[in-house]
């Protein structure tokens, strides 16, 4: 009776052990599984940049702008404010370099996407993308990625008229236009 009793109690201590040592070596296959798992895809919602800047300065955003401009431009004109008329003057021609270099190269619309930055939330989850970026902004992509392209939904808070979409149509099938052709374009 008493190695009976002995064989239990080395027994009762034997269980744990062999539970420890599952719980242990099930751990271990769930972190392996874990580490071969597939990683979560995201969505990256891409854009041409050069659609949304043909969008944006055909519209009534950049209207109001150049409204501005324009007035200041007349009141220092009747003013007979030369300074004022020659950093006007510059003013413009910065503005229509940016322009070309926007909507014909790559060149980044970051402040145009600053129009619209309320309206990303909306077009993120009704295109079912994570993070929205330019296409030209791309310096790494896992092989797990997947993109969207977002360049209509993007364009749409400039209601653009069907000549501007039609711009934007053809401006879309060509390559951008190296920022360096532009840089050097006389306008």
């Amino acid at each position: 009776m008493k190695n009976a009793t002995q064989s239990l109690s080395k027994s009762i201590w034997f269980i744990p052990v062999v539970l420890t040592l599952l719980l242990i070596s099930t751990q271990e296959a769930k972190s392996e599984a874990d580490l071969n798992a597939e990683p979560p895809t995201c969505k990256v919602g891409i854009y041409d940049s050069r659609a949304v800047a043909m969008a944006y300065y055909r519209s009534e955003f950049f209207s109001r702008h150049m409204s501005g401009l324009h007035e200041s431009m007349k009141k220092a004109q009747e003013e007979g404010n030369e300074s004022k008329i020659n950093e006007l003057n510059e003013k413009g021609k910065d503005i229509q370099a940016k322009a070309h270099r926007q909507g014909f190269g790559n060149a980044p619309v970051d402040e145009i996407i600053e129009q619209i930055k309320d309206k990303l939330p909306e077009i993120a989850k009704k295109t079912g993308v994570d993070l929205i970026v330019s296409k030209w902004k791309i310096d790494y992509q896992s092989p797990g990625t997947k993109y969207v392209d977002v360049t209509d939904q993007m364009v749409q808070p400039f209601s653009p008229s069907p000549e501007t979409l039609k711009v934007i149509q053809d401006i879309q099938k060509k390559d951008p236009v190296p920022l360096d052709e532009l840089q050097n374009h006389e306008h």
